[in-house]
């Protein structure tokens, strides 16, 4: 019986100083797996600004900034359902801008569907939208907005 539980013992120490062994690994593991992110990240914000255009969601092509607008200015920004949106325009002044048509809802509750244009400045994930527009509003102002060029959610120029 002494045997059993001396052997019982020994399996047991021996199983704790494989998990504070694994533990011990894990923790000098850990410092290099965070420096590969934080290098991915890195490299992401860089491909993203160097396009020099604001970021944009390869799902639906909407920028993160208009995204991000509505999120802070909607109603219920939960009820905020995209249905399309324009390709990134840029015009000569060095300013964005993307027509988004979405649903949400408005201070009744009820669910409308909204147009707008959002003049954006800056590029990648620091892009800021600083002017809305509705449809009929940017019409009126479109003339005198010469589009220099367009640009897809990959930032590919189209012409």
């Amino acid at each position: 019986m002494a045997e059993l539980n001396g052997e019982k013992q020994k399996q047991g120490i021996i199983g704790c100083l494989v998990i504070v062994g694994v533990i011990i690994i894990i923790f000098l593991l850990k410092p290099s797996f965070q420096n590969n992110e934080n290098n991915q990240s890195s490299e992401n914000k860089t491909v993203s600004e160097s396009l020099h255009i604001p970021a944009m969601s390869a799902w639906d092509g909407i920028a993160y900034a208009v995204k991000d607008y509505l999120r802070e200015n909607a109603n219920n920004p939960k009820s905020i359902d995209y249905i399309e949106c324009s390709y990134m325009l840029e015009f000569y002044d060095g300013s964005f801008g993307q027509r988004v048509k979405f649903r949400g809802e408005n201070l009744y509750g009820g669910l409308v569907i909204n147009e707008f244009v959002f003049l954006i400045r800056g590029v990648g994930n620091d892009a800021m939208v600083y002017k809305t527009y509705t449809m009929e509003e940017f019409n009126v102002i479109g003339d005198k907005s010469e589009i220099r060029g367009k640009y897809n959610s990959e930032g590919e120029r189209i012409d």
